[in-house]
């Protein structure tokens, strides 16, 4: 007896199948784990695990996967301006623009990552550099912390910064404090 798939396969030929058994075989899709999400041109059906972030949306929209990519995306300002301070160790680079032709970024670039770990008081530092969590780095971005070195004094940045914080749990962004 020739048993077909709906795909129009013979199966009788596979060793040790049972043709008249009732298990089915299992596809990929059954097998392997996926999640699906959207995208211009309709539903992409993608292999792997969901991202841990994305856990509790069924199907993910084309603003939500940005916006996951974007928050996976964004450095954090503080070890990138710290990386950039390692330049100048180097006897050779003493100016900006020096630093800029070795690192391929602007002059400007450079001015404005040293700047804002040179002017950060070390409390903030610490605190920045030592977060991995997304939710933080998306939101105390290099544009938010800019006007913290502005202020006069390291008092006045940490409390403005502690008051940037308040509003950031008060606005219920999970940002999870170890100090």
């Amino acid at each position: 007896m020739t048993i077909w798939r709906a795909d129009a396969r013979r199966i009788d030929w596979l060793p040790g199948r049972n043709p008249a058994s009732t298990n089915s075989l299992k596809s990929a899709w059954e097998v392997t784990p996926y999640y699906t999400r959207a995208y211009e041109k309709g539903c992409l059906f993608v292999r792997g695990d969901k991202p841990r972030e994305l856990a509790e949306i069924a199907k993910i929209t084309a603003r939500q996967w940005n916006r996951y990519q974007n928050g996976r995306q964004r450095e954090n300002p503080i070890l990138k301006g710290l990386q950039y301070l390692r330049v100048f160790e180097d006897e050779t680079v003493r100016t900006y623009a020096q630093a800029a032709e070795v690192l391929g970024v602007s002059r400007e670039r450079v001015y404005q990552l040293t700047a804002l770990v040179t002017k950060l008081p070390p409390q903030i530092k610490d605190f920045l550099a030592g977060t991995e969590d997304p939710a933080v780095l998306r939101f105390f971005t290099e544009r938010r912390l800019r006007p913290l070195t502005m202020l006069p004094d390291h008092e006045a940045q940490i409390a403005e910064f502690e008051r940037i914080l308040a509003g950031a749990q008060r606005d219920s962004v999970r940002i999870h404090t170890t100090t």
